[in-house]
Order: C-alpha cells, then structure tokens, then sequence
C-alpha cells in the first residue's frame, strides 16, 4: 500500500513539473513525451504485477489459521490507504 502511495506522488511530480515549466516557458511542448513514456510503462508494470496480486489472493489455503491471518492481510492490503499490520 505504501508504494501505491509513493506511485501517485511519482505519477503527479512530473506532471506538476511539466505544467509549472511550460507556463514559465522553461520547457518544450516535445518535453512531455519522455512522462508519457514512463507513465505507460509505468501502467504495463502495474498491469503485469496485477495477476501477481490477484493470484495471492485467490490463493487455497488449507489451515484455517493461515487462513483467516491471509484474509486479513488481504482487506488490509486493499482497504487501508494506512495500514496498520496489527
């Protein structure tokens, strides 16, 4: 979750920067090609992780322990933008 976070910081800096050096006329229309490229590989990578993530979720689990410590994890994972492992 954390690096979710960090991940949305790092797709809104360039983007911030772009804005803010166009307008002062510090950079090029062209310049933006260079965010576009690393947004979308950006997005690939998520996309490939993705079935990774998925697949640990759909995950049988015999012990009803582990379980119930793997589901909580999972709701953790995907509800708490802060999450507390406790």
């Amino acid at each position: 979750m954390y690096g979710a976070l960090a991940q949305i910081l790092l797709f809104l800096v360039p983007w911030a920067v772009y804005i803010i050096g166009l307008s002062q006329r510090r950079l090029a229309q062209g310049e933006v090609t260079i965010i576009f490229i690393l947004s979308i590989v950006t997005f690939l990578v998520n996309l490939l992780l993705k079935k990774d993530e998925e697949a640990a979720r759909a995950m049988q689990v015999e012990d009803p322990e582990l379980r119930s410590e793997r589901d909580k994890v999972v709701k953790t994972w995907m509800h708490k933008a802060w999450p507390d492992w406790r």
